[in-house]
């Protein structure tokens, strides 16, 4: 019997870019395509912090017990959830809004002023996370993979549910920690694609 030993299906994350959109972005063209390009709405968040994407799916379950036996005999879903927790390295006018889940507006001679509401309302976004040891040749219209393997994890609508303090130190840079929750659209979560150069069953 074949022990299933491959060293090549063991995958790692170099590259890793997090993409977010306005609540309602049309990102349909890429639920069946992890080469498609990614719309002109999608917002890149630039660097994050090297210990990287979390990314946790996660099922609660309740047993069902029956008299006949010590053990339950089946398991029903109680909840599911999907949640991407990452910090943000860049402190701009992309990451910021983010971060504190409302938008700058301008002020006087060049200010961008953001209010921190006191009954705040947390914004939805598309979100976006690219992520693998590929290699794509961009120079066509389409871009081609050349090696490893590129993954996309694509969540319709994301909504901010945990953010992590901000430390304003002398010589430590500031970081934008937070998590992103994914929120039901017709029974689904999002979608994760990938594909591998060489036809291999794919693996994140």
């Amino acid at each position: 019997m074949a022990n299933n030993q491959n060293a090549d299906a063991i995958r790692f994350a170099p590259k890793a870019t997090i993409y977010f959109a306005p609540k309602g972005t049309d990102v349909s063209g890429l639920m069946d395509d992890v080469m498609a390009a990614i719309p002109a709405e999608c917002t890149a968040m630039g660097y994050t912090a090297e210990d990287g994407i979390e990314l946790t799916p996660s099922v609660e379950t309740n047993p069902v017990n029956v008299h006949q036996s010590a053990t339950p005999v089946k398991f029903v879903v109680a909840s599911a959830s999907a949640t991407l927790a990452f910090t943000m390295m860049q402190f701009d006018e992309n990451t910021v809004p983010v971060y504190f889940g409302t938008d700058f507006v301008d002020g006087v001679d060049g200010t961008k002023v953001l209010d921190l509401s006191s009954t705040p309302e947390l914004a939805e976004n598309v979100v976006i996370v690219e992520w693998g040891d590929f290699v794509e040749d961009t120079s066509g219209a389409t871009p081609v993979l050349v090696s490893g393997t590129k993954a996309r994890l694509i969540v319709p609508r994301g909504m901010l549910s945990e953010r992590n303090a901000i430390s304003l130190t002398k010589t430590d840079a500031q970081q934008l920690g937070v998590t992103i929750q994914a929120l039901d659209l017709n029974g689904s979560l999002g979608k994760v694609l990938m594909k591998t150069a060489d036809g291999s069953v794919p693996s994140p």
